[in-house]
């Protein structure tokens, strides 16, 4: 057999040779725009939800007054915010970050994304059996988010690339206290 040392790089679609820290960094922006995608999903989903809990009325009183049904709203609307910081922060630090602030906070907002799916079974569950039907448009999000997730679960592996940033945090402050 015949054995052949290539370099680390690869031919892109038009046969010209890329770097694979290159390839790795719009891997990475690849999954800042699925997050963003996920995060759009996850604001519509929820303002669906609301104005469902506001409009449905059931014992002459909209559904939305139930307090079990407020604390979930709640829950979702601080699960956008947190995905919308994460991606926001992910997305200044691919501009112009060192490679460890990109690579942890792209590992974040795939953690919020992924969490992030929850509002979208909240707000088909605020819908009951409505929110499975071709009238609502919540299970072709809900359908669009699960792919999305497929393809963020494959780009990055968060809670393996947060455990190394911990161990270079910790690396350094063992290295400080020793000094």
């Amino acid at each position: 057999s015949i054995e052949v040392d290539l370099p680390r790089e690869v031919l892109d679609a038009h046969g010209v040779f890329v770097a694979s820290s290159a390839i790795d960094r719009y891997r990475q922006l690849w999954s800042i725009m699925c997050a963003a995608e996920v995060l759009g999903a996850a604001h519509s989903a929820l303002s669906m939800g609301l104005t469902h809990l506001h409009q449905r009325v059931q014992f002459k009183q909209p559904i939305g007054s139930r307090q079990a049904l407020q604390h979930l709203v709640v829950d979702d609307h601080v699960l956008c915010e947190n995905l919308m910081l994460a991606v926001e922060v992910a997305a200044l630090a691919w501009d112009s970050g060192s490679e460890d602030e990109i690579e942890q906070a792209v590992a974040i907002a795939v953690l919020q994304a992924r969490r992030a799916r929850r509002v979208l079974e909240n707000a088909i569950q605020f819908h009951g059996a409505m929110g499975f039907t071709c009238e609502i448009p919540l299970h072709h999000l809900m359908r669009r988010v699960i792919r999305l997730g497929s393809e963020l679960w494959e780009a990055a592996e968060p809670s393996e690339v947060l455990g190394r940033g911990l161990s270079r945090v910790a690396q350094r402050h063992h290295a400080c206290g020793a000094a």
